[in-house]
């Protein structure tokens, strides 16, 4: 279980709603007819739901029709996953066609799960299928892991097999994050690193 849990249980749930009312949300709102009112249905689940009513809540979701409201809600069921259960919020997403995913939703959900445990979000966002999600979701992480790792995540960012990935997540990093927080130690690393020397220079100039 994530760190998302202690969310969970830190919110103050409806006392006018039973745990067996939300428990059938989803199965009640399925049937409306009417989209808007099925849609504010749907939206009441978000406000009292924990993470065992989010994947009746997505199966709910997916009977919806296409449109902006529908990709709203996939959002916030999926964020709130991942912030229980990263990994199976990820795998909810990679199991919906690319045009139905809401925009960003990997990289959402990945730098989330990066604050807490970056290794483990990286591991996940490395085993996706090459393209600008992965790419993207990969950049986040690497971002939260520098926040709270600087080194660590710099040392992962040098293992990158890709020589333009490894590149360009390794100057991300240093320029805009360990440059600002520790200089010094930022620009002894620069010197020794295997970049060229040109990306040298680029990286010591926005040290200026």
């Amino acid at each position: 279980m994530g760190k998302g849990q202690a969310r969970s249980n830190a919110t103050t749930p409806n006392t006018e709603v039973s745990r067996q009312d939300v428990e059938n949300m989803p199965e009640k709102a399925m049937p409306e007819p009417n989209l808007a009112k099925r849609l504010r249905a749907l939206s009441k689940i978000v406000d009292v739901m924990d993470e065992r009513d989010i994947p009746a809540l997505l199966r709910a979701i997916a009977d919806l029709p296409p449109g902006a409201e529908k990709t709203a809600l996939l959002s916030a069921a999926l964020v709130w996953l991942g912030d229980s259960d990263p990994k199976a919020a990820i795998d909810w997403v990679l199991g919906l066609p690319e045009k139905d995913r809401p925009p960003n939703i990997l990289t959402l959900i990945a730098s989330q799960w990066a604050k807490y445990d970056p290794a483990s979000a990286m591991g996940s966002v490395m085993t996706l299928s090459p393209g600008n999600e992965q790419t993207q979701a990969m950049k986040a992480v690497a971002s939260e892991w520098a926040a709270t790792d600087l080194q660590g995540a710099v040392s992962w960012a040098d293992t990158i097999g890709d020589p333009q990935m490894r590149v360009e997540t390794t100057m991300r990093v240093v320029s805009r994050l360990w440059i600002k927080m520790d200089p010094q130690a930022a620009q002894e690393w620069i010197v020794q690193s295997s970049l060229s020397p040109d990306q040298k220079v680029q990286l010591l100039n926005s040290a200026k």
